[in-house]
């Protein structure tokens, strides 16, 4: 079998060595930070970052292990409208950026945090947000896989809820 692979292979044929799950937190600090404003946008969509997002995002921040040079920089842009900067820019260097085979997955999860966020908010219906609608069409997530992620951070939430229930009986 590997005899049959090196033939197939060729001296002409090259390989190109990938990585399909590079977290979040072990990627560039810049594609870090455009997906952290990516969620500030999202924030911004009501013309302020309230105290829920804010908590949200810099949580967020704390967990995908951000320098402090850039916690600034996005403390700097989650204070001010006027740093926006636009989706498909930060998308496009996202994408161009990212390690080969990682998109799919970051995208996915740029929703959920998304998702996220709009549930905490209850912003209501999520198929009713331009913003998101707009992102989805960007990412090309079916309304099915939203749903998925949005069954997921339920399941998330439902468990987090029974962690807190068991932590209480204990305590009694």
């Amino acid at each position: 079998m590997i005899n049959a692979i090196i033939e197939e292979s060729g001296e002409e044929k090259s390989f190109k060595t990938t990585s399909q799950t590079l977290p979040l937190a072990q990627m560039e600090e810049e594609i870090k930070a455009a997906y952290i404003k990516l969620l500030c946008n999202f924030a911004y969509d009501d013309g302020v970052v309230d105290s829920k997002e804010y908590e949200e995002i810099t949580s967020l921040i704390a967990r995908i292990e951000i320098t402090s040079k850039w916690r600034l920089e996005l403390r700097n842009y989650m204070s001010a409208i006027r740093n926006i900067e636009e989706n498909d820019t930060l998308l496009q260097f996202i994408y161009n950026n990212i390690p080969e085979g990682s998109f799919d997955i970051v995208k996915k999860s740029l929703i959920k945090d998304i998702l996220y966020i709009f549930k905490l908010e209850n912003y209501g219906i999520w198929s009713e947000n331009l913003f998101i609608l707009d992102l989805q069409n960007k990412l090309n997530l079916e309304n099915e896989q939203i749903n998925i992620i949005l069954s997921a951070i339920q399941s998330d939430e439902d468990i987090l809820k029974q962690k807190k229930m068991i932590q209480i009986l204990k305590k009694q």
